[in-house]
């Protein structure tokens, strides 16, 4: 997806966060071993910022990899009540990773720069996004609460640090002129993503109770431990012939299209890739569920 220069970068940022690793212990990993395109995010945009020199944007890349790293460690610590030893091992990674992407913002922004505050405000919008669905999932508000508003705002909220590299570029290169039309597409992204894990995640998010908007869309409540087994055939029926499936991937596909009105701004960027790839597996889904769809109703009317 991107030029072998900018693969050289992406390795460099890789390499450095590795070299981290002699300052904690062997049983605090810092590297996560996975591919993700929230890693190399600050590449997808570079093109917008056209007076960055790769060298400026090195340490802004390695925040983004160590802090991708912790969200992708906070997530299932969050969503799924781990047992105590893990949860203990799995915060202390955090901290571990959030110390070393912080310290590597450091070296480029100053404690006066906009930056702090702007991430301030990312990392507040995530809190309480995160807070909004453990609010729900465990009984402190309503299942029902949980409406279309709610959920697009959570999914906005918990993509605080994609808003961090965006602005990071934006700073680094003294130009806020494309800053909140860049914002726009990546939120809009985001969505459509939340909206797709939504789809693929139901079984796991109703066997732990957690709230997704097309959960709520089907059940007015959420089922007790006990009638979790006995709910997922309702559920899955519920899903896909009561249309809620095709509600979501339709709403996922309108976010993308959103998200392509950056174009008018910025006609190349690496970014545009991405959001055809997502809209081609979003489509490739919405093709397979309409024919699977009809095809069992015909033989149902058949029988």
């Amino acid at each position: 997806m991107f030029p072998l220069h900018i693969q050289g970068e992406i390795e460099l940022a890789a390499a450095a966060e590795a070299n981290l690793q002699s300052g904690w212990p062997e049983a605090i990993p810092l590297r996560l071993w996975r591919q993700s395109v929230w890693y190399e995010l600050p590449y997808f945009f570079l093109p917008a910022f056209p007076s960055l020199s790769l060298p400026a944007v090195r340490p802004l890349a390695l925040f983004g990899r160590l802090f991708a790293s912790s969200i992708f460690i906070h997530d299932p610590l969050a969503d799924r009540g781990l047992v105590a030893h893990e949860s203990a091992a799995s915060t202390l990674r955090i901290m571990a990773l959030q110390f070393e992407a912080y310290r590597a913002l450091h070296t480029v922004f100053p404690p006066d720069a906009a930056l702090w505050d702007r991430l301030r405000g990312y990392l507040s919008d995530y809190a309480a996004a995160c807070m909004d669905e453990l609010a729900v999932a465990s009984g402190a508000r309503p299942w029902r609460d949980y409406r279309e508003d709610v959920a697009l705002r959570v999914a906005v909220g918990k993509s605080g640090l994609s808003r961090a590299i965006v602005a990071g570029l934006a700073e680094l290169a003294r130009d806020d002129g494309r800053l909140e039309p860049v914002m726009r597409a990546l939120d809009q992204f985001n969505i459509a993503c939340q909206m797709w894990d939504d789809l693929k995640d139901w079984r796991d998010d109703l066997e732990h109770g957690m709230p997704s908007l097309l959960l709520v869309r089907v059940l007015s409540e959420r089922p007790g431990k006990d009638e979790v087994a006995g709910a997922i055939d309702h559920v899955g029926r519920e899903l896909y012939y009561g249309g809620h499936a095709s509600y979501v991937l339709d709403l996922a596909l309108a976010a993308l299209d959103a998200s392509d009105q950056l174009k008018r701004l910025v006609p190349e960027l690496p970014w545009y890739r991405l959001v055809d790839v997502t809209r081609a597996k979003l489509l490739d889904t919405q093709r397979d569920l309409l024919r699977i769809i009809d095809r069992n109703v015909q033989q149902a009317r058949a029988r």
